[in-house]
């Protein structure tokens, strides 16, 4: 309906209409500005959470004799999930295949 077909009802209604209106294109600018902050809240958690896999991955490399961390930045760490209680998820393995194709990146005492 618009402006036009509002006028022709009775005030109260035309005016209740006009109020709906402006309350639903509020709500519409709100759940954008919501669903924008969803989304960098999500890209922040992204990031933090590839940070964390990191820290872990140089930590537990270096204990298992990796030479220097930085060495596991080569390493392919997309497998390895963090899972919402904070457990890490497939680090092992990937550590354990880095290890065997780079084997002179380690310390051979380990």
């Amino acid at each position: 309906m618009n402006e036009r077909n509002l006028d022709s009802l009775p005030k109260d209604a035309s005016n209740y209409i006009r109020k709906l209106r402006i309350e639903c294109r509020d709500y519409r600018v709100a759940n954008k500005e919501l669903s924008e902050a969803q989304e960098e809240l999500k890209a922040k958690l992204q990031a933090m959470q590839s940070r964390i896999i990191q820290a872990e991955a140089k930590a537990r490399a270096m204990s298992e004799g990796l030479t220097h961390p930085d060495w596991i930045g080569i390493a392919d760490l997309s497998e390895v999930t963090l899972t919402d209680s904070g457990e890490i998820v497939g680090l092992s393995e990937v550590i354990e295949r880095f290890k065997a194709k780079k084997p002179h990146l380690f310390r051979r005492d380990k």
